[in-house]
């Protein structure tokens, strides 16, 4: 699960210049729009503009990220149909304002209690039935709701290239181009959905609609995110899923993992360019050694797995698991990408040796 849990996202084709350029004035414009200055000209925009946000107040105080999104959307909304606050966006581009309403927001924030820290909230859930699941999240539709006393139209999608990481986008209009939020994010293996979140308000929130969609799950535990370390808590998480996925798989394949050892070289003949593959894989594994990883969390759920201290072949000999290894690959074919299946397996084969005192190296010969 990555640390990103508050984007803008864009919903359609925009026919503009320079994008950037566009969105760092939008940007400077809802600043104007939100806060008072006793500088011109923003003192004198901000005056003309305000308007735009009464009685949004107690949406500024509750959520600030999503009452920015929402400023954002009616400048975005405006300059695309003509709006009023096309002329904002227009005035700051002129103007050429962007450096100066960055410093003097910039000195705001130094000036701002540093002691408030909102720690954002995971809550994890028994996965029902992870192939259900993809389906029905895959297949579900868009709910217009309210947030806050906002109409919003919210639609959980795929955010990664990787299988299992969703998040909920929340938009503000059903017309296209339009500027809506990732909403949060989900992450899903064969065990667990993890739905991270800023605060309480907002996990109840998307559970009422991803409820809607998988049915009642089961909580099983929710906790504050407190990361000191970025690299080692995202490497830990990757290491987690693959665990979770490869024991699920093998189970699934009816597969023990000294039988998954000893079927490496078969698994590594169907990929292209097999010694590039397993010289990437070892690659891969001493980054993570480098940049950091959480041991003793990997070896919690090997033994949650049940595979510490067992017995582990020391190098892959002759199978004739030959049909186990075909279903294997099937059930890496219904997830989307078979590849993916065998890169969990080899990282949870090398954590597995490695926690369990063996030498991995000689089950990789290729």
């Amino acid at each position: 699960m990555s640390m990103i849990i508050y984007t803008t996202v864009i919903d359609g084709e925009i026919n503009v210049k320079d994008q950037q350029k566009f969105f760092s004035n939008l940007a400077t414009a809802v600043n104007i729009i939100s806060q008072s200055f006793d500088v011109e000209p923003l003192k004198s925009l901000h005056e003309k503009y305000k308007d735009v946000t009464e009685g949004l107040d107690e949406v500024a105080r509750k959520d600030g990220p999503f009452y920015a999104s929402y400023l954002s959307h009616k400048v975005f909304d405006d300059y695309f149909n003509n709006g009023r606050l096309k002329a904002l966006v227009e005035e700051v581009k002129k103007l050429n304002i962007e450096k100066k309403i960055k410093e003097l927001i910039e000195k705001r924030r130094e000036e701002a209690d540093k002691d408030e820290v909102n720690l954002p909230l995971i809550w994890s859930f028994r996965t029902p039935d992870i192939l259900s699941v993809f389906k029905k999240l895959d297949s579900s539709k868009e709910f217009e709701t309210e947030y806050l006393g906002i109409k919003v139209y919210l639609t959980i999608r795929p955010y990664s290239e990787e299988r299992g990481y969703y998040a909920p986008f929340l938009f503000f209009t059903k017309n296209k181009p339009r500027l809506g939020v990732k909403f949060g994010e989900i992450s899903i293996d064969p065990y667990e959905i993890r739905v991270l979140q800023l605060n309480e308000e907002r996990e109840n929130f998307v559970l009422t609609f991803l409820e809607k969609i998988l049915g009642k799950l089961t909580l099983k535990s929710k906790t504050q995110l407190e990361i000191k370390n970025v690299s080692e808590f995202l490497n830990t998480e990757y290491l987690l899923i693959a665990l979770r996925y490869a024991h699920w798989a093998l189970k699934t394949s009816k597969l023990t993992l000294g039988e998954a050892v000893n079927c490496l070289p078969l698994l590594l003949a169907s990929v292209d360019k097999p010694v590039q593959f397993v010289k990437d894989i070892k690659n891969l594994y001493h980054k993570i050694e480098k940049d950091g990883v959480d041991l003793e969390s990997i070896r919690k759920e090997v033994e949650n797995l049940g595979w510490y201290n067992i017995t582990l072949p020391s190098k892959a000999k002759s199978v004739k698991e030959v049909n186990k290894i075909n279903e294997l690959l099937k059930i890496g074919m219904k997830l989307g990408n078979p590849i993916i299946m065998i890169v969990y397996l080899c990282m949870s084969i090398i954590y597995v040796y490695k926690l369990n005192g063996y030498d991995f190296d000689k089950v990789f010969r290729v």
